[in-house]
């Protein structure tokens, strides 16, 4: 059958519209009637009707698709020959663009925001490691054939799609007497095409796909594939001998986490590779550190802004986080985001510290120059040489001192004999000492000689006991 146009009839299903075209074969939109439902229908083209093993992989597509239940990989629903002997499947209807095309509208051939890829990347492999468990191998994984569709039901409002598993290897005991591709056979797309794959595809296994995820996520983030070149046999050489750039040597703003795994999956050596499931399981891990494993938010990537003003393109990131074009993902205990909150934290704390050193030392000199311009007179309590020499100064002014002098007494009385002491300037306490001292029969250094008066009343006294 020659190409379809609009209105052709296949069966129930009434096409609509051409969608794609491959060397293989072609995809038509098409309605199933009478229910009106919107499939995609493949047909295989004419110069391989006669072809056995084309005709084969062919309908083991369809064989492929309906084993393989899983909600990112596309589902087929019916399959046949035409009256006319050509091969048709039919498939759910997408509605969403591919993986490259959204990388080729992201303006100067940058990468995509890393929380979205690493969404998308982590849906792939999980429908990758299905099929692996399922004994199936791509083997022609590339933007291309990745669906985007919009379901609300997943982080970011889209849904990854596994498109053409044409080319498929089957590797199962249960595929036993499926078609078979021979050792020199090259298939693939160059681009994303692993070393082994590259020698003959015959002998690849499930670390094919991992490589070639590897690739996809590569130029995924930095806007370009991991090896190009002007022809196909020097992309193939560079596949099997040349080592792959590092990925944050071509994109430094890419965590360094998400970057050795890209790099791990591109190792020359099969063995060394990790598994599909294993490269599921830490995709995973880094979307939960990244978002702690909430819904996204929508974004245009070639808009650096964090509003939700265009439907068609989504990102992923947890409602904490604003913006994933202008702060790239971060998956140690935490992203860019939370990286430059620190550093926010880190510089108010040292201009803090800053400042109170200098309202401190700007106190300190306020207080040293406050001193200097107003000096505090000294208070300091009179020694007692000071106190003794003063005392003997007083009683040098009231004659006490010298027994030779005469007292000034103002209250002599001539009658009785006696006179008033003289009224000291000493320290108060001092006549208390001096009674005391005499009392205790002890000569003090500083105590007056007695006076006459003082000498009459004690013999006066001792003659009364006498009598």
């Amino acid at each position: 059958m020659n190409k379809l146009e609009a209105g052709n009839q296949i069966g129930p299903y009434r096409i609509v519209r051409l969608l794609g075209e491959g060397g293989m074969g072609a995809v038509y939109e098409a309605k199933q009637e009478p229910i009106g439902r919107r499939v995609a229908l493949k047909t295989l083209l004419a110069t391989h009707i006669h072809d056995d093993e084309v005709t084969g992989r062919f309908f083991n597509e369809a064989k492929i698709l309906s084993a393989l239940e899983h909600p990112s990989i596309v589902q087929v629903s019916d399959y046949g020959y035409t009256a006319d002997g050509t091969a048709y499947l039919v498939m759910e209807f997408l509605r969403g663009e591919s993986l490259g095309k959204r990388l080729e509208s992201v303006p100067n051939q940058k990468g995509l925001p890393t929380p979205f890829v690493l969404q998308i990347a982590r849906q792939l492999a999980d429908a990758l490691s299905a099929a692996h468990e399922k004994g199936i191998v791509h083997r022609d994984l590339k933007p291309d054939n990745v669906m985007l569709v919009g379901d609300s039901a997943v982080p970011g409002g889209e849904r990854v799609k596994v498109l053409d598993f044409g080319i498929a290897k089957l590797t199962g005991p249960e595929h036993h007497g499926a078609v078979k591709t021979s050792t020199q056979a090259v298939l693939g797309t160059p681009l994303y095409m692993s070393p082994e794959q590259c020698e003959g595809a015959g002998q690849v296994d499930a670390k094919t796909d991992v490589y070639s995820l590897g690739c996809v996520l590569f130029e995924a983030l930095s806007g370009r594939p991991p090896f190009t070149a002007d022809g196909i046999g020097r992309i193939i050489g560079m596949h099997q001998f040349q080592a792959p750039p590092l990925l944050q040597h071509t994109s430094p703003e890419v965590p360094q986490q998400v970057a050795q795994l890209v790099d791990r999956m591109l190792v020359k050596d099969r063995t060394l590779r990790p598994s599909m499931f294993a490269v599921a399981q830490e995709l995973g891990d880094l979307l939960q550190t990244a978002g702690d494993g909430a819904a996204g938010i929508r974004e245009q990537p070639q808009k650096d802004s964090t509003k939700d003003t265009e439907p068609e393109l989504t990102r992923v990131l947890s409602p904490s986080v604003s913006s994933a074009t202008s702060a790239p993902f971060s998956g140690q205990a935490a992203g860019a985001r939370v990286e430059r909150t620190w550093k926010v934290l880190l510089l108010l704390t040292g201009l803090l510290l800053l400042g109170g050193g200098l309202v401190f030392f700007g106190l300190r000199a306020r207080d040293a120059d406050f001193a200097q311009t107003n000096p505090t007179p000294s208070k300091s309590l009179p020694s007692s040489t000071e106190s003794q020499a003063h005392t003997f100064q007083n009683k040098a002014e009231t004659g006490l001192g010298n027994p030779h002098s005469t007292p000034k007494s103002t209250g002599h009385d001539a009658k009785s004999g006696e006179a008033d002491l003289p009224v000291s300037s000493t320290q108060p306490g001092t006549e208390r000492k001096t009674k005391r001292a005499t009392n205790s029969g002890d000569a003090q250094p500083n105590e007056n000689p007695p006076t006459k008066s003082h000498r009459r009343r004690k013999h006066a006294k001792k003659n009364f006991f006498e009598d």
